[in-house]
């Protein structure tokens, strides 16, 4: 996957941008979004944990780093190296807080890429906080209310996690992968 970036300009870290693009399977794809993480810093950022569901199990897909010393808004695309299986009608997937991190998320989608290069962008149809319950609301928008997740090292030794829903694609549709995207911020460096 590539992507640049255009109109944008450089402020106080970041990338501030109108659009940008995004190459999957050798085709560009116009992608909306206001921020994008040009600044990283050495040791690792604050970051969660994703996690997906194969039919059997959870599968550890890798950190989302969404760290910004400032606490502004990073959104982080993944594209999933596990393909999410079909339970009930939904995708699963996990967050789990990195144990020396805390994270505050506003907004998380997945999209299916189709054979015929369609983005397809799944509904989030649940959303449950270890410790707060129903967070559904909360991650819905891109609207400042956000869900914080702490690590083991700020929650007595136990790192908060959030259990995702996604409307899964129809059975007569066959996605080639899959795009996770998570909004938020996480001032905290790993060590």
């Amino acid at each position: 996957m590539h992507a640049s970036v255009s109109s944008w300009s450089v402020s106080g870290g970041g990338a501030f941008a109108d659009f940008g693009t995004v190459e999957f399977g050798g085709k560009q794809r116009r992608v909306d979004w206001s921020y994008v993480k040009v600044w990283t810093p050495s040791g690792g950022g604050g970051c969660p944990i994703l996690y997906v569901y194969d039919g059997s199990e959870y599968i550890h897909e890798g950190l989302l780093d969404i760290h910004d010393p400032d606490g502004i808004d990073v959104t982080t695309n993944h594209t999933l190296v596990t393909t999410p299986m079909r339970v009930q009608s939904a995708y699963r997937l996990r967050l789990i807080e990195h144990p020396q991190t805390i994270s505050h998320i506003d907004q998380v989608k997945l999209y299916a890429i189709l054979p015929d290069e369609t983005l397809i962008e799944l509904q989030l149809i649940g959303a449950w906080h270890s410790e707060y319950g129903n967070v559904l609301p909360q991650l819905l928008f891109s609207d400042g209310w956000k869900t914080e997740t702490l690590g083991a090292d700020h929650n007595n030794g136990v790192s908060q996690s959030i259990e995702l829903r996604f409307a899964a694609l129809s059975p007569k549709l066959n996605a080639i992968s899959f795009v996770f995207q998570i909004e938020g911020n996480n001032r905290y460096y790993k060590y």
